[in-house]
């Protein structure tokens, strides 16, 4: 883990990363801008999304990991392999730094020891996790989910998509959150989330078009005609050629 005892604001965001995409640097870097963070670290999650293992902490988790190990056509990558795409997306970024902490702890591994981990690395630095919609909304059924009331939570609400041709159309588009909807979220929160402190949980303004995974994965696999115009949409060059080479 880096240190620095320059970071005071500094956000961690985990995820299994599969591969890492534009929307995923998108959410990162609205949180550095609403937020002032310092750095943020992206946390790939070691947990091999083939198998659920005590490593799926949550259930939001688990029905994500086993909805992907049902697909028969889709190909996962290896905890180092997301790794490295992650280090090597982020790489011209200072403020971004990949953290393999999940992936050196031995099982089981949960969320809450990564935020004992960093309390203790960074103890004069407010940390604040940062996590989907759908993940903030289960919350509650994970692991030691007490540890969360102890940092800053920013949630980035999830966008109203009718099918996967809009976000290919419209994944590089920021869509303006307007204070009546973020009202609203607040409140279903206050009423789901009552071990947490709720002036330490805070929505994006806006809402980023999601990227889908999967459907990178299965454009990698079944390559269209047009593919590298659409791998320019979705993912960061300089990371394509290792695309490429994992799903050859």
């Amino acid at each position: 883990m880096s240190k620095s005892s320059q970071l005071k604001r500094l956000g961690l965001f985990g995820g299994s990363f599969d591969p890492i995409h534009q929307g995923h640097l998108q959410i990162a870097f609205q949180a550095l801008r609403e937020f002032d963070l310092d750095a943020v670290h992206f946390i790939t999650a070691r947990a091999n999304p083939h198998k659920i293992t005590p490593l799926q902490e949550d259930l939001f988790a688990q029905k994500t990991f086993k909805k992907l190990a049902a697909d028969s056509k889709t190909k996962l990558l290896s905890a180092e392999q997301r790794h490295e795409l992650v280090k090597a997306a982020i790489a011209a970024e200072p403020r971004f730094f990949a953290s393999d902490i999940e992936l050196k702890r031995s099982a089981p591994s949960y969320s809450s020891d990564t935020i004992a981990e960093y309390q203790s690395a960074y103890p004069s630095a407010k940390l604040f996790w940062i996590l989907g919609e759908d993940a903030y909304d289960s919350l509650a059924t994970w692991h030691a989910k007490e540890k969360f009331s102890e940092i800053e939570l920013i949630v980035c609400p999830r966008a109203k998509v009718e099918n996967e041709t809009q976000i290919e159309r419209e994944n590089q588009t920021v869509l303006s959150q307007g204070d009546a909807v973020l009202e609203q979220k607040k409140e279903i929160s206050r009423r789901i989330h009552k071990f947490l402190s709720q002036d330490k949980v805070h929505f994006l303004n806006s809402t980023l078009i999601p990227i889908s995974s999967s459907s990178i994965r299965n454009l990698l696999l079944a390559p269209p005609d047009n593919l590298e115009d659409k791998l320019k949409e979705l993912v960061p060059a300089v990371i394509k050629s290792q695309l490429h080479e994992y799903y050859s």
